[in-house]
């Protein structure tokens, strides 16, 4: 019987570690609708399947802009760290009325100040406006487009 236990165990935590979010976008503060949710996931993962790259987006009332969020968040995602996969994230949070964007170490030789504020300031005329999928989405795609960048460098 205790062996059963075991092997149960050892079988419920394999699952458990290789198991990933199943969707790019998690909003956690309900910022979007699930029509909205369910097409920025759609670009993203299409994004994910063509380049092996991933971006994501995630809304929370945490403090999004701790470095220990976006590793927590990038280990959901790519559990084994000697992998090199590109993560570029935009976080946003209503609640502490912040945009935020993190990437993970092995994009980070590759980024700057300035070009994550080019990349952020894609969308923030929509958010003014209120039109969070359509900020959400300029700014993924303006992430994209810098990504795709690399394959060529």
């Amino acid at each position: 019987m205790k062996k059963y236990f075991t092997i149960l165990f050892i079988l419920l935590a394999a699952i458990n570690t290789n198991a990933q979010p199943k969707t790019l976008v998690q909003d956690k503060e309900n910022l979007f609708t699930i029509d909205e949710i369910t097409r920025l996931d759609s670009m993203l993962q299409h994004y994910r399947q063509q380049t092996g790259k991933l971006v994501l987006i995630v809304t929370d009332t945490a403090d999004i802009s701790e470095a220990t969020y976006s590793n927590q968040i990038t280990k959901q995602y790519v559990p084994d760290s000697t992998k090199k996969v590109f993560v570029f994230m935009l976080l946003l949070s209503r609640k502490n009325q912040l945009l935020f964007t993190a990437v993970n170490e092995p994009l980070r030789p590759f980024v700057t100040q300035e070009l994550l504020l080019e990349i952020m300031n894609a969308g923030i005329p929509s958010l003014k406006e209120k039109r969070r999928e359509e900020s959400a989405l300029l700014i993924c795609k303006k992430a994209m487009e810098f990504l795709d960048g690399l394959s060529e460098k």
